[in-house]
């Protein structure tokens, strides 16, 4: 038998990890503070969609610039705030609002307007100058792709918890403080061209511009293989299109072991698990439902 308050718990540790996780992983390219800006927009999104579902748009990334939501600011504490340009902030939500409120519209179009914003909105100028990569329009490719990843990944997870455990009633786990987070370390700044031989491309992905790599295509004599072996060592290679994502390679670490909590098996919804209580809940709705709401 499923005990729920056990399955709770589980899922607790999972919500306090992501938080730790903040606090204690370097992004690829994001800062620490735009990090947690994104985990505390992904579920400020949900709770302030506007109801436009009868609209399909061709290009939803350009609908979704007009539209007027609130909070009007991205997520980010006073003392930086300044330093963050408003195209990198109107970037951001762009993508979170869209990955949370639109998920049935997410196309190609959308995922290369996301691209090019991200390439021509500011956020990525300490990269290009610390790599000294200007002019090099390969390296600007990926590492755009690289700090898509990790957007998309920080929005997922953040959004699922949040949801999850509105769906399960009981309290939503905190991110971390602002406070917490101006300990975090810094960015990593990976140079891909550096790091990998080889860049993968498949035309039955989610997009013939959606790159990806293995284990095999790692530079193992280049300096950012080096000082990362560990972490590539213990990686396990998604299949397509999931790989695609591995671009981030630290978040997409950890997005495997939420995934593997908070997502259950067939097996294991088939179990019999204990009723719920039914002066919270009506008496039609099993803990198996519950569960397969919080999962999606």
């Amino acid at each position: 038998m499923v005990i729920p308050d056990k399955r709770i718990s589980n899922l607790q540790k999972q919500a306090v990890a992501f938080a730790t996780h903040l606090k204690t992983t370097p992004g690829i390219i994001l800062t620490p503070q735009l990090r947690l800006g994104i985990a505390i927009y992904a579920r400020d999104a949900l709770l302030n969609c506007q109801d436009y579902s009868g609209v399909c748009p061709f290009r939803l990334y350009g609908f979704i610039s007009e539209i007027k939501y609130e909070p009007s600011t991205f997520p980010v504490p006073p003392t930086i705030n300044d330093d963050v340009d408003e195209s990198i902030k109107a970037c951001l939500m762009n993508i979170i609002y869209a990955m949370i409120n639109w998920q049935s519209k997410l196309d190609t179009k959308w995922f290369e307007d996301c691209l090019n914003a991200l390439k021509s909105c500011g956020i990525l100028d300490s990269y290009i100058k610390l790599n000294d990569c200007g002019d090099d329009k390969n390296e600007l490719e990926l590492a755009s792709h690289a700090l898509f990843s990790e957007i998309i990944i920080l929005t997922s997870v953040s959004h699922g918890i949040h949801t999850t455990f509105l769906a399960l009633g009981t309290d939503i786990p905190p991110l971390p403080t602002w406070q917490e987070i101006a300990e975090a370390p810094e960015s990593l700044n990976i140079r891909y061209s550096s790091l990998l031989h080889r860049v993968r491309r498949n035309k039955e992905s989610i997009s013939e511009v959606s790159p990806y790599f293995t284990k095999r295509d790692l530079n193992r004599s280049s300096p950012e293989y080096h000082g990362l072996k560990k972490v590539f060592e213990q990686m396990t290679f998604a299949p397509l299109p999931y790989i695609c994502v591995q671009f981030a390679f630290l978040d997409s670490i950890m997005l495997d072991k939420m995934l593997s909590t908070f997502y259950l098996t067939p097996v294991e919804m088939a179990l019999n698990w204990n009723e719920l209580d039914t002066s919270k809940r009506c008496s039609s709705v099993m803990r198996s439902d519950v569960e397969t709401v919080a999962g999606k």
